[in-house]
């Protein structure tokens, strides 16, 4: 006995032995990170940890002391630290997991942080923790309920430039600026073509300087952001983009996957989500941002509001919608070049942190900002489906085969409504109290077409005041979903718009261009459609031509200049109603003698 103790002494430092024979049978957990943790103790052996003591709660700033389980043959004792008690279960698979592994001689004080990389919560001892502490390489922010200051600052701004521009045009001073807003639907490269001519037009007539705010969806989008990127008037632009559209999205596709292997590789270290949207950003950026930019893979929110100033263009917002949860509906997401805005609760994201992780309001990781090409490509990722969606596209011949088929709740399943390809970002309102989603962590974000394929409902509830002039552009060729599309907004905003005028369905069922409510009295609402016009070309009709259908992926040159130039004269030929409503709602804003 003796032998054998005298050769374990010379075998093991003499720390160790004594902590064998001395130390108490606690380890002392602490909480350095920001948020509150759960950790618990685990027998593995082969990857595959069963759990021995826990879980227990660690408070934010404080620690705890666990009694050790004593050692099992054959087996580790591994130390877990996780944010939700759920996450610790009894048995668990940890071939993965690189957490501290008690052995015999194990310490006896342990710190927890996060990892600024993914906010996974990271395990060391004390002494180690407390000589290298991590410097954090971000001030975290927390999230408002309201507007960031740089968006207020613009929109203050801009409102003083249209409010110039306004009493230029009405000939008098206005007590306020006039409240002119444009909303343009989703409807791939033929919503972008109209939009490029309607801008174009407001352009020529004079009226765009009076706008405050463009909000788009899907191929709408396309056209305004680049269109700010570009640095060029919307008609010199739209010139060149009709040429660009010849190529379609589908080239260079060599370089385009060797740009998607970087851009997983980037995305895994921060461990983000990947789907197909990150490709089919990749194919948007090389037709609409290459040509515009050197490095269009760089390109992100932030260098769009480097360009945005406010005496130049109005506020530029994209529209997408989101649900936490497969079955949950879809709510409203708008994507300034400043913040990603929650419209359910106003919840405001800085855009360069729009997939961090934040708990309870507060941020905890730093990815790199999401990609300019990555939003256009979740803008108009209306090709995203789910098993609904496809089951509900079978023609009716096969309905009663399917239905016979499928579980007889599957209306009801949460993986009927997945989409397979949808772009996923962090849930910002992860442990956030009063929040039916704080438990989530992640959220699916799509073109919001899903919703409506016509953003009237956002571009109302994004706005801090009811307008006096709304542009709205509708580039739906049926019209019968013309139709349901704005009774579904309507609806959507009876309580959110009062103001909101009554809305002539025969009108924008068959003309291009129609007006709706009295300047005189209240709002106006100016209502642009696809829909041809015979005293413009009785052999143009875009609402009917087959060659503008959705999805189509390349616009020859002349299909393209002539859906932009006839939209463009669908505005240019109305000069004088448009003269006659701003100037009659400027008299209502006058000064009064």
């Amino acid at each position: 006995m003796k032998f054998f103790f005298l050769l374990i002494t010379f075998l093991l430092p003499t720390p160790s032995l004594h902590g064998w024979f001395l130390d108490p049978d606690l380890v002392r957990i602490a909480n350095k990170s920001p948020i509150e943790l759960f950790v618990a103790i685990y027998y593995v052996r082969n990857g595959t940890g069963y759990r021995t003591a826990g879980p227990f709660y660690l408070p934010l700033d404080n620690a705890v002391h666990i009694e050790l389980p004593s050692p099992k043959f054959l087996h580790t004792r591994r130390l877990i630290a996780t944010s939700t008690p759920e996450e610790l279960s009894e048995e668990k698979d940890l071939s993965t997991m690189q957490e501290i592994t008690l052995g015999l001689f194990n310490q006896a004080d342990y710190t927890v942080t996060l990892n600024p990389m993914n906010a996974a919560p990271h395990i060391c001892d004390t002494a180690t923790w407390r000589t290298y502490a991590p410097i954090p390489t971000f001030t975290p922010i927390l999230l408002a309920h309201e507007p960031l200051a740089a968006e207020k600052e613009f929109m203050i701004k801009r409102m003083l430039t249209t409010q110039r521009a306004q009493e230029r045009y009405c000939s008098q001073p206005l007590t306020r600026p006039l409240h002119i807003g444009f909303c343009a639907s989703g409807g791939g490269f033929r919503a972008m073509l109209a939009t490029a001519g309607v801008v174009s037009g407001l352009e020529q007539l004079g009226i765009l300087p009076m706008i405050d705010t463009c909000l788009g969806l899907s191929g709408s989008t396309w056209f305004l952001f680049p269109w700010v990127l570009s640095r060029l008037d919307p008609t010199a632009y739209t010139a060149q983009l009709v040429h660009w559209l010849g190529q379609g999205i589908i080239h260079h596709i060599a370089q385009q996957y060797h740009d998607f292997a970087t851009i997983i590789a980037t995305k895994k270290a921060h461990q983000l989500y990947i789907s197909g949207i990150d490709m089919y950003g990749i194919s948007l950026a090389y037709t609409l941002l290459k040509p515009l930019h050197a490095t269009p893979l760089a390109l992100t929110t932030n260098d769009i509001a480097e360009v945005l100033k406010p005496e130049d263009y109005p506020l530029i917002i994209g529209s997408a919608v989101t649900r936490p949860q497969p079955s949950d509906p879809y709510e409203w997401v708008t994507c300034s070049p400043f913040a990603m805005t929650l419209l359910n609760d106003h919840l405001t994201v800085p855009s360069a942190l729009v997939g961090a992780q934040f708990h309870n309001h507060q941020q905890l990781t730093a990815p790199p900002a999401p990609l300019l090409c990555y939003l256009l490509g979740i803008f108009g990722s209306s090709f995203s489906i789910s098993i609904r969606d496809a089951l509900e596209r079978v023609p009716e011949a096969l309905q009663p085969l399917l239905h016979r088929i499928l579980p007889e709740s599957w209306h009801t399943k949460s993986w009927i409504n997945a989409k397979i390809t949808a772009a996923k970002i962090a849930n910002p309102r992860y442990k956030t109290d009063h929040s039916s989603h704080a438990a989530i962590k992640s959220m699916a974000l799509v073109d919001g077409g899903y919703l409506n394929n016509l953003p009237l409902e956002p571009c109302v509830r994004a706005s801090a005041t009811p307008y006096d002039l709304l542009i709205v552009l509708d580039c739906k060729q049926e019209r019968p979903n013309r139709i349901k599309a704005l009774r579904h907004a309507v609806a959507a905003l009876k309580a959110d718009a009062p103001w909101l005028p009554e809305i002539d369905e025969t009108a924008i069922t068959l003309l291009p261009f129609s007006v709706h409510g009295n300047p005189a009295s209240g709002p106006v609402v100016i209502y642009c459609t696809v829909e041809g016009d015979e005293a413009y070309d009785a052999t143009f009709n875009p609402a009917a031509d087959p060659a503008y259908a959705t999805p189509r992926l390349i616009y020859p040159f002349e299909r393209a200049e002539r859906l932009s130039r006839y939209m463009t004269q669908v505005i240019t030929s109305h000069k004088e109603v448009f003269e006659s409503i701003i100037k009659t709602l400027g008299e209502r804003v006058k000064p009064q003698l």
